[in-house]
């Protein structure tokens, strides 16, 4: 049936709390990084995952750089969540011909956002088989730019057994 003007109200209230208590994470998250990038201590980028990774609830955060020699992006950094194993050799080195959906939108500067791995079509077969064997249910890719505007690597974040609606703030 149709919610009461009261239950839509309450529900309205409980998801604006969820989304500030979300954004607030993000905003102390975003300090620490400050942090880090002034004492650029030893392992500060796996540090900056970890900070990005609990901000955003993720199971793993890690960033792939450009591989000239595997025409793709290669594993460089990951943090994982205690007791999550390691999706950087499962990943390892992807050529741009494995996930070529996921590169045509890195290279456009867009995020690559998957909610539910189990729920994409068949145009995204290759991304879908990778995701699955992998244990992945959603995932975050968000490019990383170099000033020239050229795809430089990503930043990526998922979440294994579990499905997830993404924020924009992520």
């Amino acid at each position: 049936g149709q919610l009461t003007a009261r239950e839509a109200a309450r529900l309205e209230r409980k998801e604006a709390g969820q989304y500030m208590r979300h954004r607030l994470a993000f905003e102390k998250s975003l300090g620490g990084l400050s942090r880090l990038f002034i004492l650029q201590s030893e392992g500060y980028i796996n540090a900056a995952l970890e900070i990005l990774g609990r901000a955003v609830a993720a199971n793993r955060a890690y960033i792939f750089e450009v591989c000239p020699d595997c025409a793709g992006f290669d594993a460089a950094y990951e943090w994982r969540a205690g007791g999550w194993e390691s999706g950087k050799e499962g990943f390892g080195k992807v050529e741009k011909t494995r996930l070529p959906l996921w590169f045509e939108t890195l290279e456009k500067g867009e995020p690559v956002v998957v909610e539910d791995s189990g729920a994409l079509g068949p145009e995204s077969a290759p991304e879908k088989e990778l995701l699955l064997s992998l244990g992945i249910a959603s995932f975050l890719a968000v490019p990383i730019m170099t000033h020239e505007g050229k795809l430089q690597g990503f930043a990526g974040f998922d979440n294994a057994g579990q499905r997830r609606k993404w924020m924009d703030d992520d």
